[in-house]
C-alpha cells in the first residue's frame, strides 16, 4: 500500500542509500514503482532531499503519468498534497518515450562521439571532450579511464571475443589495451594516421587484427600484437568517413563521399569500386551477410553480397512528411533477426527491416526520448541491448525483444523550436521551429497536432507569438507586421504594420521599439494597438539601457521589464514611471528578462548562465550561478519566474526569496518557454514540444474518524522481481 509512511520510507531510503541500491536489495515495491525507479535512476541518483525534498515524488508523477501506470500518479500526487509541495509535472512531450526504453545513462559533459559494448555488461563511451567512461549498465554507474597517452580519445572499437579496447586519439594515433587490466593497465601504440579517425573495428573472429579509416583517405588493418600496418588499403578519392566488416571477418567495405570499396581482408586487394549517387555515411553487415548503409541524405540501401562483392542495390525507406528535413543518419548497427539500427540527426532511432515484404515497408519502430540529434550506436554482443548517444551527452538503453512492440508513428517534429506561446483560453499551443519557417500548434490536453502553417503556405518568419485575452486569434510578428491568426486554422485573417520593431506582445498589444538619430541615437519604447497601429504610451530609453535585447510584459501591461547590455529597466505605461538597475555582468552579455505578474520582480539572465533577480521596489539585485546556460525564462504569478536551457531543466524560482525552489529535469535541451496561469509550455533543440503543470500541493479534507473505513494490513512483501538490466545480466 502507498501511504505517507511508505512515502517517507521511500524518500529516506533513495537519500540515504542511493536509488541503485533500493533497486538492488529485495523488497515490497510494486513492480510499476520499480520501473519507473528504473527509468528516473539518472535524476535520483545523488539526491539532495534536504534542498529538494518534492523531486521523487515530481519525477514519479510525471514518469507514471507517462508510462500510463493505474494508480501511481494518483498516490505521487497525494504525497505531494500532504506536503504542501510545488512541482512542475509534465503532462506529455511530443515525442513520448518509447516503451523500448530501459535506461538512461547521464554522466558525460560532452556530446557522445563512440560507444562500444564489452562483456559482462559493460559499455565503453567516449565523448566529444574526450572523456572515456566504462559504464556498468545494470546498475547505471560508471567510472572514467584514462588512456594516459596525453591526448584525448575520439573513437573505440571491442574485439569480438571482448578481450581488447582500441581508442583512436586526437593525435591521429590509434593505441590498445588489455580491458581485463584496465584502469591500470598501460596502452600501446598500434599504429598512426595522417588525418582524423573516422571508423574503427575489429576483424571478427580475428580479434588481433584492427580497421581504421581516416581522413587521410586509407584505411589500415593493422596488427595489434605487432604494431604492423598489414595493409594500407588507398585508392578513395576523399576522407573514409564509412567503415563495416563483414561477419566472416573475410570482407571490408569502406565508403568516402560517393563512392563505395569492396576489399579482401586477407590480402588486401580490391574487388570492386561502386559508385553511389549521394555521399555514403555509415554502413554494417546484418547477421545474413547483407550490407546495409546510410548516405548523408537520409535514405538507408541494402546490398546483396555475392562472391565478396555488392550486388542488387534496394533503397528501403520512403520520404517522412512528418519529420522536417530528411535526417541525417550519423550510425547504423546491425540487429538480431535480420534487422539494423539507424541513429538520425533528427533525435529520433529508427529500426529497419533489412529484407521486408514491401520495401517501403521497412521501418519498424522509430524510439524517441533523446534530448538532441542522436549521433552513435552500439548493441550488446548477445544482442539483447542497444544503445544510441546524442549530442547532449546522454546514452539510451533500449531492451530490443521489446522494439517489435513500438509502433512506427508520426513524430511531427521539426528542428529547434525559436519560439513558443500557449493559452488556457484556448486549450492550445504554438510553437515555431528554428529555419523552419512554419506554425505548428497542438492540443495542451493531449498533445495531438491541430494544424501547422508551412513556408510553402505563406512564407512566414516569426520573431514574436502570443495569444489574444479570449485565446481566438494568434498574434505573430514578423520585424514590424503583426499578423492575426484564427486559433482553428491558422490561416491569417488581417495583417498591420507596427511603427516600430516588434519585441513583445500581450494580450492585444504589441511592445515596439524606434529609434531616432539626432541630436544623438535614443531608443523609444511604445504600446501599440495590435489591430491598429496607434501608439498608446511611449517612454525613451535611457542612454545606459541602449537598444533592448528583451523584452518582457506583465498581464495586463501594468509592467514593462528592458534587458539592455548590462542594465535592467522596468516601465508603468499607465504612469510614465520608469526604474533602472546596473547588472555586475561583462559588456552585452544580458540574453533574456521576465518579471513576475506582481510587477514586483524581474528576472534576466546572462550568457555566463547566472539568474539575476530584482526587487524593483527595494532596488537590490542579486546574481545567482545556474551551471548552465538559460536560454528562456518566464514569469508567473506568486512571485515567481521560470528558467530553462542547456542544463535540460525547467526551474522553478522564488524571485522574492532570490533562490531556486525546485526544478524538473526534461532530458532535453531547451529552448523557449512560455506561461499561461498554471500550464507551462517548452519547446527543445529536437524538436519536442513539452507542456508541464504547475502543481501546487494542498492538504485534503479532514476526514471525520466516524465515517473513516479501516485501512487492511498491507499483504506480506513477495519476492522482488529484479529489473530487465538485471535478469538480462544475471543480477539481483
Amino acid at each position: 500500500m502507498i501511504d505517507g509512511s511508505f512515502w517517507s520510507g521511500l524518500e529516506t531510503r533513495v537519500a540515504t542509500e542511493g536509488v541503485d541500491a533500493v533497486l538492488a536489495s529485495p523488497g515490497s515495491l510494486p513492480e510499476g514503482l520499480r520501473h519507473v525507479l528504473d527509468l528516473e535512476a539518472h535524476h535520483l541518483r545523488g539526491w539532495d532531499r534536504a534542498a529538494s525534498p518534492e523531486l521523487l515524488a515530481q519525477q514519479v508523477l510525471t514518469r507514471a503519468h507517462a508510462l500510463g501506470l493505474p494508480d501511481l500518479p494518483t498516490a505521487a500526487r497525494d504525497r505531494i498534497d500532504a506536503q504542501r509541495w510545488t512541482v512542475l509535472g509534465e503532462r506529455w512531450r511530443t515525442q513520448p518515450f518509447s516503451p523500448a526504453l530501459v535506461r538512461t545513462l547521464s554522466g558525460h559533459r560532452g556530446g557522445i562521439v563512440d560507444a562500444a559494448f564489452a562483456p559482462e555488461g559493460r559499455l565503453f563511451a567516449v565523448s566529444e571532450d574526450g572523456e572515456l567512461r566504462v559504464w556498468d549498465v545494470a546498475t547505471g554507474t560508471s567510472r572514467t579511464v584514462d588512456v594516459g597517452t596525453g591526448t584525448r580519445p575520439t573513437k573505440l572499437a571491442v574485439s569480438s571475443d571482448g578481450g581488447l579496447l582500441a581508442v583512436a586519439c586526437l593525435d591521429r594515433s590509434v593505441v590498445v589495451a588489455e580491458i581485463a587490466d584496465l584502469p591500470d593497465g598501460a596502452l600501446r601504440t598500434v599504429g598512426r594516421h595522417d588525418g582524423w579517425i573516422h571508423r574503427l573495428r575489429f576483424l571478427p573472429g580475428s580479434p588481433r587484427r584492427l580497421v581504421s579509416a581516416s581522413e587521410d583517405r586509407t584505411v589500415v588493418i593493422h596488427d595489434v600484437e605487432t604494431g604492423v600496418a598489414v595493409h594500407v588499403l588507398t585508392g578513395h578519392p576523399g576522407e573514409v568517413v564509412a567503415l563495416a566488416v563483414s561477419p566472416d571477418g573475410a570482407t571490408v567495405v569502406s565508403g568516402a563521399g560517393r563512392t563505395v570499396r569492396v576489399w579482401d581482408a586477407a590480402t588486401g586487394v580490391c574487388r570492386q569500386v561502386v559508385e553511389e549517387p549521394d555521399d555514403v555515411f555509415a554502413a554494417t553487415f546484418v547477421d545474413d551477410g547483407t550490407l546495409v548503409a546510410t548516405s548523408r541524405l537520409g535514405p538507408v540501401h541494402r546490398w546483396d553480397v555475392r562472391h565478396g562483392e555488392l550486388r542488387d542495390r534496394t533503397r528501403l525507406d520512403v520520404p517522412r512528411p512528418d519529420r522536417y528535413g530528411p535526417g541525417w543518419p550519423k550510425s547504423v548497427v546491425a540487429l538480431p533477426g535480420g534487422r539494423a539500427l539507424v541513429a538520425n540527426d533528427d533525435a529520433v532511432v529508427d529500426v529497419w527491416r533489412v529484407r521486408p515484404d514491401d520495401p517501403a515497408r521497412a521501418r519498424v519502430a522509430s524510439l524517441t526520448g533523446h534530448r538532441d540529434h542522436t549521433s552513435v550506436a552500439a548493441v550488446s554482443a548477445d544482442g539483447r541491448l542497444a544503445v544510441t548517444g546524442d549530442e547532449a551527452g546522454m546514452l539510451l538503453l533500449w531492451d530490443l525483444e521489446a522494439v517489435d512492440d513500438v509502433p512506427d508513428t508520426p513524430l511531427g517534429l521539426y528542428l529547434d523550436v525559436e519560439e513558443i506561446a500557449v493559452s488556457r483560453a484556448a486549450e492550445t499551443v504554438v510553437v515555431c521551429p528554428q529555419q523552419a519557417l512554419r506554425l505548428v500548434a497542438r492540443d495542451t490536453r493531449t498533445g495531438e497536432e491541430r494544424w501547422t502553417v508551412a513556408d510553402e503556405d505563406d512564407g512566414t518568419r516569426v520573431d514574436v507569438l502570443w495569444f489574444s485575452p479570449s485565446g481566438r486569434t494568434l498574434h505573430t510578428a514578423d520585424h514590424r507586421t503583426v499578423e492575426h491568426r484564427s486559433v482553428e486554422t491558422g490561416e491569417v485573417v488581417s495583417r498591420e504594420e507596427m511603427p516600430g520593431v516588434v519585441k513583445a506582445g500581450r494580450g492585444d498589444h504589441a511592445v515596439v521599439v524606434t529609434t531616432s538619430y539626432r541630436p544623438v541615437e535614443r531608443h523609444h519604447l511604445a504600446v501599440v494597438g495590435a489591430s491598429t497601429g496607434a501608439v498608446q504610451a511611449s517612454v525613451e530609453l535611457p542612454p545606459e539601457v541602449g537598444w533592448p535585447r528583451a523584452v518582457a510584459t506583465a498581464p495586463g501591461l501594468r509592467s514593462i521589464a528592458v534587458a539592455g547590455d548590462d542594465h535592467l529597466l522596468v516601465w508603468d505605461p499607465l504612469s510614465g514611471h520608469t526604474a533602472t538597475v546596473a547588472l555586475d555582468v561583462p559588456g552585452r552579455s544580458v540574453r533574456r528578462v521576465a518579471i513576475d505578474d506582481e510587477c514586483c520582480h524581474v528576472l534576466a539572465t546572462d550568457d555566463a548562465g547566472r539568474v539575476h533577480p530584482w526587487d524593483v521596489a527595494s532596488g537590490e539585485v542579486t546574481a545567482v550561478p545556474t551551471g548552465g546556460r538559460l536560454l528562456a525564462v518566464a514569469g508567473l504569478a506568486g512571485h515567481r519566474a521560470v528558467t530553462a536551457g542547456r542544463d535540460g531543466a525547467v526551474t522553478l524560482w522564488d524571485l522574492a526569496r532570490a533562490r531556486a525552489v525546485g526544478a524538473a529535469p526534461l532530458d532535453s535541451t531547451l529552448e523557449a518557454i512560455a506561461v499561461d496561469g498554471l500550464d507551462v509550455a517548452v519547446g527543445d533543440g529536437a524538436g519536442n514540444t513539452h507542456l508541464l503543470a504547475l502543481v501546487v500541493g494542498a492538504p485534503a479534507p479532514a476526514v471525520p474518524e466516524s465515517s473513516r473505513a479501516p485501512v487492511p494490513p498491507p499483504p506480506p512483501p513477495g519476492p522482488a522481481r529484479p529489473s530487465l538490466l538485471r535478469r538480462l545480466f544475471g543480477r539481483g
